[in-house]
């Protein structure tokens, strides 16, 4: 593809879309703060080469560059998600810190909740290595 940015320049064979010039300024863009990141996250593991206002103003702008690149789906896999089977073939995973919501209470009561809850706890030295979603009462 062309960089000429005529008004017919731009079409290509594989997409009927027209590229504009700030699509591609904008991946440029990207690429660019990328690499600025890259190098700068090389220096900062050696400190000693630089003062400490050099290296405070590095990790501050280092910090910016991450904004640009946030992480996606950060979500808490630590936690114990208790299994409740809502018929003879759909369970619903909860986390435990969520089962007492008024949504849960008012789906499975209270008593069915403290229940189960006990009832994973006593099962939860089988949890195998590495599972986030596991049901005990699978074969109950």
């Amino acid at each position: 593809m062309s960089k000429g940015y005529s008004l017919f320049d731009g079409y290509t064979k594989q997409t009927k879309r027209y590229r504009t010039k700030r699509a591609d300024e904008k991946k440029v863009r990207k690429g660019n703060l990328k690499r600025i990141l890259k190098q700068i996250e090389k220096e900062l593991l050696n400190p000693e080469n630089f003062t400490v206002e050099e290296y405070a103003a590095l990790e501050k702008r280092a910090e910016t560059l991450r904004k640009e690149f946030p992480i996606k789906n950060k979500k808490d896999l630590s936690q114990h998600f208790i299994p409740f089977q809502t018929d003879y073939k759909t369970v619903v995973y909860v986390r435990e810190k969520h089962c007492y919501k008024s949504k849960w209470l008012a789906r499975f009561g209270r008593k069915r909740i403290d229940e189960t809850i006990k009832a994973y706890h006593k099962e939860l030295h089988k949890k195998p290595e590495g599972m986030i979603y596991w049901n005990p009462f699978i074969n109950k």
